[in-house]
């Protein structure tokens, strides 16, 4: 992958998706992580074009930093599905933390999950 010439960094991160792809990683973490990849792939790389990188290339803390950051967003999007389908309720805790919490309508599919 590091022998081809890449025009621009939307190439490179198309190619690394592609690479990513056949390692088989989660198709639904890709789509979280490619926003992060081609935000990425265009800092890196005019990073490069102006000498502050010695590679146009993602080195391996920046791959860590977009997956732990997709993971995030995977996550964050899950619990807003749970919240908006009346399953899961935020709460604010004694300590003044926030919390979450299952609703009636949450309780009772847990209930019915268990009897399955």
């Amino acid at each position: 992958m590091k022998d081809f010439n890449y025009t621009t960094p939307e190439a490179y991160v198309n190619v690394l998706v592609w690479e990513l792809l056949k390692a088989q990683t989660n198709a639904e973490l890709l789509t979280f992580m490619m926003p992060l990849l081609n935000a990425k792939a265009v800092i890196i790389y005019g990073e490069y074009i102006t000498g502050e990188r010695e590679s146009p290339f993602f080195n391996v803390e920046d791959i860590e930093t977009i997956h732990s950051q997709a993971i995030s967003d995977m996550a964050q999007a899950a619990l807003i599905s749970l919240i908006d389908k009346d399953l899961v309720q935020t709460v604010i805790g004694e300590d003044g933390d926030l919390a979450y919490q299952l609703t009636d309508n949450g309780k009772e599919l847990a209930k019915r999950m268990r009897h399955e």
